[in-house]
């Protein structure tokens, strides 16, 4: 028989203000739990929505689509940098912070991995980790689509 949750207030679905202050989800990699957490921002973040719109518009610069006599023409190198996008930004937009579980910070190459990425400069660092860890970059993408992460009654947990 199937559980039927019961609830007395809308807002225990409501999933959009935790999207946009993150959550921080203990992270799983190849099949394995580590002792390892990150801060997810939702897909309906304002800075994944941002981020989106401004990706957007980046690859209609870059594909230089132009109308000739009813034909269209793109412009290949445009192609190329829309179809070599590596997937990283995408996850580092997501992505808001690494630490282990009890919130202590990591190391990443011999150099201090701050908790939260605030700065133009813990970017690179953020963006190695990522690229270096494919697996990581998926994990994030999953829980940021995933909106039951985001759930309020979750978030207390």
């Amino acid at each position: 028989m199937e559980k039927i949750v019961d609830f007395d207030d809308l807002s225990e679905l409501c999933t959009a203000t935790q999207e946009t202050d993150g959550v921080w989800v203990a992270v799983e990699l190849y099949g394995r739990k580590y002792n390892l957490r990150a801060l997810v921002y939702g897909e309906t973040s304002d800075s994944v929505q941002k981020f989106q719109r401004n990706k957007l518009r980046k690859q209609m610069k870059n594909l230089n689509i132009r109308s000739r006599g009813g034909k269209v023409d793109i412009d290949d190198d445009g192609i190329e940098d829309v179809v070599n996008d590596d997937g990283i930004d995408a996850a580092l937009v997501r992505l808001g912070g690494l630490s282990r579980l009890d919130g202590s910070p990591l190391k990443f190459g011999g150099k201090n991995v701050p908790v939260t990425r605030e700065g133009e400069s813990v970017d690179d660092i953020y963006r190695g980790i990522l690229r270096g860890t494919p697996e990581l970059s998926d994990f994030i993408l999953k829980v940021a689509r995933d909106r039951a992460y985001f759930l309020p009654e979750r978030k207390k947990s």
